[in-house]
């Protein structure tokens, strides 16, 4: 879980994540929307791969990347899990 906090404590991994909220995307799409480099993209993309915040699925030529649903919804059964116990 650390690394996943880690990879999430980065201004613009947090806005993809966001970005990628809406749907699949490529990173054309991505670097569009953000108007960083392609490498700088791929770094992050990379990143938080890495860690399963995304999953890259590929389609022909194309490969696009999207939130991975299942990690999100565990972050949130522990994040929730911490808040109770604070309460």
């Amino acid at each position: 879980m650390e690394k996943v906090f880690k990879a999430m404590g980065n201004d613009t991994r947090i806005a993809i994540l966001d970005f990628l909220i809406t749907g699949k995307k490529t990173v054309t799409d991505i670097v569009g929307k953000f108007k960083l480099s392609q490498p700088t993209i791929s770094h992050h993309l990379k990143v938080l791969k890495d860690v399963g915040l995304i999953i890259e699925e590929k389609y022909k030529k194309w490969i696009y990347y999207r939130l991975n649903s299942e990690l999100f919804y565990g972050i949130r059964k522990f994040v929730d899990k911490i808040i109770k116990k604070g309460d």
